[in-house]
């Protein structure tokens, strides 16, 4: 399932990225419910930070298949930030939105954040399900210490704390991304 499991500070203040890996089986679902399911209209005044990006609506996750990607991504997390458990007992996790999007012809994803994160507890992730160019990057920015851009193959995934300024400028057509936000819950 998961391949690799890294907990780092890729940026120069203390703000950790996790980083892993999930099975071409993964991928495989990903795009065939991207595939399967509707798309919005991402155009005009509608349209969000992805330029030139078709993707689904905010509650891709509703999906079945989708939600067993989810889960392991976020179960990933859990494992990555097991330290945790000793010191406040379970950790639960509430997905609050996802969504899948396939890059077009001279896509682009401008520089945003996915919110505020008060006391550490939202999150966000990203998982590269198909990239036809073989490698992009994420390149996270922050005001005071610059830019960091981070490598990633097809299968790996990234999940950073949601307001953690990030954007794209490598994507190439038929890239296709699944992304969305998550709280974490210490009982």
């Amino acid at each position: 399932m998961i391949r690799e499991i890294l907990a780092t500070h890729i940026i120069p203040k203390s703000t950790t990225v996790y980083r892993g890996f999930l099975e071409k089986k993964f991928c495989a679902d990903i795009v065939s419910s991207y595939e399967r399911l509707k798309k919005i209209n991402n155009t005009g005044l509608r349209r969000d930070n992805l330029l030139n990006t078709e993707r689904t609506d905010w509650n891709s996750h509703t999906d079945d298949v989708v939600n067993l990607v989810a889960s392991e991504i976020v179960k990933g997390f859990g494992v990555m930030a097991s330290y945790s458990r000793s010191e406040f007992g379970e950790i639960k996790f509430e997905l609050t939105e996802s969504w899948i999007a396939e890059s077009q012809k001279d896509a682009l994803v401008e520089p945003h954040d996915h919110g505020d994160n008060f006391y550490g507890i939202n999150w966000s992730f990203v998982f590269y399900a198909r990239l036809p160019e073989e490698k992009t990057s994420l390149v996270f920015f922050d005001p005071t210490h610059g830019k960091t851009s981070v490598s990633l193959s097809e299968g790996d995934f990234l999940i950073f704390p949601s307001d953690l300024f990030h954007y794209t400028d490598d994507t190439c057509e038929g890239r296709l991304i699944y992304s969305g936000n998550f709280f974490v819950k210490l009982c």
